[in-house]
């Protein structure tokens, strides 16, 4: 699908006859190598492929959340627990470098996946210090399967710790980038 800036380009292949399947087959495969032709003189911000979150299942979804803490810069990536099991309030724990003027520091930082959530609540929120401490951590991360709100985001920075957060843009932007997990999770 093409996204233009007032809308979508979208095509719809109906065979008038009874062998629509192989119609719509065929058809398939040749707008798929037109697309492909197509691509190097489209702009990157004009593709739009949907990553439709619900389809996952949670073990999916923390799986997803491992692969993006392992490529942007965190080492030491650990599962705690199984999916859906208590995990202590976290699902991933890793390891970070950061580099400061003087010398180059380990951080250790803990990440919960939330998927399928309506909402991330002021609850969920108020506990990321008592975690931090809890699991001797530097930072927190929060994967996102939803849209955070305004009102959510600007919580999470009132926190004053190290705090990175991932909700559907920015996994969406990532599986962009990381197109073997895209296929990988949603074949697209």
């Amino acid at each position: 699908m093409i996204k233009t800036p007032y809308s979508d380009f979208w095509a719809i292949v109906m065979a008038l006859n009874g062998t629509q399947d192989i119609f719509a087959l065929n058809e398939r495969q040749y707008m798929q190598e037109m697309s492909l032709k197509l691509q190097p003189f489209i702009s990157p911000e004009l593709l739009y492929e949907e990553f439709i979150f619900s389809k996952l299942n949670d073990s999916a979804f923390e799986k997803i959340c491992r692969d993006f803490t392992d490529w942007n810069g965190f080492f030491n990536v650990v599962q705690r627990g199984k999916t859906r099991v208590s995990d202590g309030g976290i699902d991933l724990e890793a390891d970070m470098v950061v580099k400061t003027p003087f010398e180059e520091q380990k951080q250790h930082w803990i990440f919960q996946c939330k998927h399928k959530k309506a909402q991330i609540n002021r609850k969920d929120i108020s506990e990321i210090p008592d975690l931090l401490r809890e699991f001797n951590a530097n930072g927190y991360g929060l994967f996102y399967s939803g849209m955070l709100s305004p009102q959510t985001i600007g919580r999470i920075k009132s926190k004053n710790v190290p705090i990175k957060y991932w909700a559907k843009g920015e996994l969406e932007i990532l599986l962009r980038k990381y197109r073997k997990t895209a296929f990988r999770y949603f074949r697209i």
